[in-house]
């Protein structure tokens, strides 16, 4: 007995058929919408935020009425979090520093990293490189730690970096405020709208490495779960909003561009820090293939039409987005049962 080639034919169509629809879902990507980054009549305490950025309070009512008005949308929806260890890398006191010292004329602070053989992002290590070899930096131009402590000497980078250099490189970390601490305000506000199935995903939890992106760590050397993850569930395109625009909101857009998705940044349903980089920020990520659009755009999409059999009719087969699925997987076992006994 031999198979048809048509049947081989059809079932190949049909399986592209439902290989590209079945890929077409989408998720809101939610970046960082925490309490450590909001105002204080949104947070949960009703004070402001460890890092937080201005006028989130009107951010969250917008976020909510997405996902109350325009659900059927998103397939899923993500959530980014911050979630920091104490002494964390980007802290300015963990270095004596003070938070946005960067900003003070001398740059951020020069780091020494590794990647870890492990390919773990919790095992990835910086350490400053002033620690790592003081004669290649000049303090007087080049910002430096104003302290040494165990627990930044503790960062394997601190050892390996010294002794096997070849094995290192060169990056550089702004200084911030202690925030989105694991036991302090990293949570999320009350007053956001969430679902228990939404995917929520950390990030910065390495105390020796930083991550603005909800895909890569700072060094852009290890991935987080997040592609993972939505490769899983199928998605394609990455509707993001969030906090803030010209940082994590900025280089999570960038690389889930260079991951392969479609993007979507709903511009007014995000907040950022400055008026300049927030504006340097939509444009490069325009440029580099994102949409840039605003909630009222996303008001006026039209939600994907849905087939609901009714009781009368329960046991017809009809035709809709549900169940062509199905469909065409019978219809291609019949067809090759047929062909098969020619």
């Amino acid at each position: 007995m031999k198979t048809s080639g048509a049947a081989y034919t059809f079932l190949a169509i049909a399986a592209r058929f439902y290989g590209a629809y079945a890929a077409e879902k989408s998720a809101l990507l939610m970046i960082d919408v925490q309490n450590c980054f909001c105002e204080g009549n949104v947070t949960s305490t009703g004070e402001d935020g460890s890092l937080s950025v201005e006028d989130t309070a009107s951010l969250i009512p917008v976020l909510n009425e997405l996902r109350e008005e325009k659900a059927c949308l998103f397939d899923s929806v993500v959530r980014s979090q911050d979630f920091h260890p104490s002494n964390h890398i980007s802290f300015g006191p963990t270095h004596g520093l003070d938070p946005f010292s960067h900003l003070a004329g001398k740059g951020e602070l020069p780091l020494r990293c590794v990647s870890p053989a492990s390919g773990l992002m919790m095992d990835a290590s910086c350490c400053p490189t002033y620690h790592v070899d003081p004669s290649s930096i000049d303090c007087e131009t080049q910002l430096c730690p104003a302290t040494t402590t165990d627990a930044v000497l503790e960062a394997p980078a601190c050892t390996i970096c010294q002794e096997t250099p070849e094995e290192c490189f060169d990056t550089t970390q702004a200084m911030w405020t202690n925030h989105c601490l694991q036991d302090g305000d990293s949570d999320f506000p009350s007053m956001l709208n969430t679902l228990s199935t939404d995917v929520i995903v950390q990030k910065g939890t390495g105390t020796f490495v930083d991550a603005y992106s909800a895909f890569f760590d700072n060094t852009q050397r290890l991935k987080s779960e997040l592609d993972n993850t939505l490769q899983n569930m199928d998605v394609t395109t990455l509707y993001v909003v969030g906090i803030a625009t010209d940082y994590c909101v900025y280089y999570s857009a960038l690389d889930a561009l260079k991951l392969g998705y479609k993007v979507v940044v709903i511009e007014d349903a995000t907040r950022g820090i400055a008026p300049e980089t927030v504006e340097a920020a939509l444009v490069d990520m325009a440029e580099k293939g994102a949409a840039i659009v605003n909630v009222a755009d996303i008001m006026a999409m039209e939600c994907p039409a849905k087939e609901v059999p009714s009781p009368a009719s329960s046991s017809a087969i009809t035709v809709g987005i549900g169940s062509h699925n199905s469909i065409l997987v019978a219809v291609g076992f019949v067809l090759l049962a047929a062909c098969v006994m020619m």
